[in-house]
């Protein structure tokens, strides 16, 4: 039997191959029916899961939701800023989701080493036993 982290990263996997697979196609300018739906799903997954790797110590259900939303939200500021500078092109915002997936992916460890360095008990972390009046 199969552990469920097992499965879920060859989910990821496949979902990640397809994405770049329709990200290719979107750059390339190629004409196949599998273009829109795969570069859709590169648009909504690759955002998506650079936010989920920032999500650490929370459900699944709820890294789904907000990474989902983080996704959607990148998506539409990166389409309303290319069309307020005149400059829409399908490729143009498949590069720059790329981009900005990466450089969200890229800060993660930066992330993680200033969590690691913050005193237990400085602002912005949770108070244990304390509730605040």
């Amino acid at each position: 039997m199969r552990t469920g982290g097992m499965v879920s990263r060859w989910v990821i996997g496949v979902v990640v191959a397809a994405a770049v697979a329709g990200a290719v196609l979107a750059v390339g300018e190629v004409q196949t029916p599998a273009r829109a739906p795969l570069a859709l799903l590169f648009l909504l997954a690759v955002p998506g899961l650079a936010v989920a790797g920032l999500l650490g110590g929370i459900d699944a259900l709820s890294k789904v939701v907000i990474a989902g939303s983080a996704a959607l939200v990148i998506d539409m500021a990166i389409a309303e800023s290319m069309i307020a500078a005149g400059a829409w092109s399908l490729r143009l915002g498949v590069i720059l989701v790329a981009l900005v997936s990466v450089v969200i992916a890229a800060a993660r460890p930066l992330i993680a080493r200033w969590s690691a360095r913050r005193p237990a008990g400085s602002p912005g972390t949770a108070l244990s036993g304390h509730t605040r009046r």
